[in-house]
């Protein structure tokens, strides 16, 4: 969440120069999907076990209305923000490509009729880009009672069959099959792998842990091997010749060319391609393993400010798009001024969690 939050600011900072290719070809809107993937499948199956399929079924299916009742306002709240002119919205209304500082529309009925803006927005066609992997998250949501029953069934494995089969499928096909505007960055047949390859890992985490615990050598192999691997997915990623939010090119090991033609190959975001996935799954492991190890230091050290944020996720990624929008009315974006600019993030992280803490207008929006 602090990812999301920072590198939407889209300043240069020491968040930024961190978190934005510092880590590998990975970024926040894998880990979200991921997370919630893993939660829904712990909370569900055990929702499953408790009140039956059919009820905790019922609750996911709410849970999806819910987050597109939120996306359908928020979007609705921005276009008539703009169309009263009230504050400069251009930043959320527009994707600006960080390289090339392209700028792309997310609105596209701004100028049109209020039937057109209401059509567009209920179709989830038009919206905040910094919120687009919410509309993700809807339609993996209405699917998952169907992943949950295949789990709840003994099937996981044929859940696990049907997502990777989809996914290759779609790796080249590269079909968008709600139509909705978030399809361009996560096209749904594509980024599913992630949300129920993890349903099947968070239903099954105790008897995961358990075999960790009987194998201990082979668990340390994995960790060592993933982190290993996560170190030369680094290495590739610091050979970017044109690195956004740092000060200039880290390594020159690998041309400019070979870099681009492995990255757009193997490593490209919007297509979710088989490099990016193994990156994340090495990064999620090793954290995994990590954190397990020195949980008690961790969160007597971070996890005052972590857990809140993590556990009101949802609420963060709503209240960050208003957050933003008034700072990027003051602070221009993709600004030099790197500690000035940590400062105003980190002010930006502490009020959302002092936000979070206090509960401010919970009763209005959902976490």
């Amino acid at each position: 969440m602090l990812m999301v939050i920072t590198i939407h600011m889209e300043n240069y900072s020491l968040f930024t120069a961190i978190f934005y290719g510092r880590l590998g070809i990975i970024s926040s809107a894998e880990g979200f999907v991921i997370m919630s993937g893993i939660v829904v499948g712990i909370v569900y199956s055990k929702k499953c076990k408790k009140l039956g399929l059919w009820c905790a079924s019922q609750k996911l299916l709410k849970r999806a209305v819910q987050l597109y009742a939120v996306n359908v306002c928020v979007s609705l709240l921005i276009a008539l923000i703009t169309k009263l002119n009230l504050i400069d919205t251009y930043f959320v209304t527009h994707w600006i490509n960080p390289v090339t500082q392209h700028a792309t529309s997310t609105y596209h009925t701004l100028d049109g009729s209020l039937l057109e803006t209401l059509k567009t927005s209920f179709l989830l066609q038009q919206g905040p880009h910094q919120i687009q992997v919410l509309g993700l998250y809807v339609f993996l949501l209405v699917l998952a009672p169907v992943a949950l029953w295949l789990i709840y069934s003994g099937k996981s494995w044929l859940l696990l069959l049907i997502s990777w089969v989809v996914y290759f499928i779609n790796y080249f096909l590269q079909i968008r099959i709600t139509g909705a505007g978030f399809e361009y960055a996560f096209p749904a047949l594509t980024w599913q792998l992630l949300f129920y390859n993890c349903m099947v890992i968070g239903a099954n985490l105790d008897t995961l842990q358990e075999q960790c615990s009987k194998h201990k050598s082979a668990y340390k192999i994995i960790v060592w091997s993933c982190l290993i691997l996560w170190l030369g997915f680094i290495f590739f990623s610091l050979n970017r010749s044109s690195p956004v939010f740092w000060p200039g090119q880290t390594f020159s090991f690998i041309d400019a060319e070979t870099f681009q033609s492995i990255y757009f190959n193997w490593f490209y975001k919007d297509k979710l391609q088989i490099g990016r996935v193994v990156n994340n799954i090495v990064v999620y492991i090793v954290v995994f393993a990590v954190l397990s190890r020195y949980w008690s230091g961790a969160k007597k050290y971070l996890g005052w400010l972590l857990i809140p944020i993590g556990q009101a996720s949802l609420y963060v990624f709503i209240v960050h798009v208003f957050i933003i929008l008034l700072a990027s009315n003051f602070v221009p974006h993709f600004s030099g001024e790197f500690w000035s600019n940590t400062l105003l993030q980190s002010g930006v992280i502490l009020l959302i969690w002092w936000m979070v803490k206090r509960g401010v207008l919970f009763s209005i929006i959902i976490r």
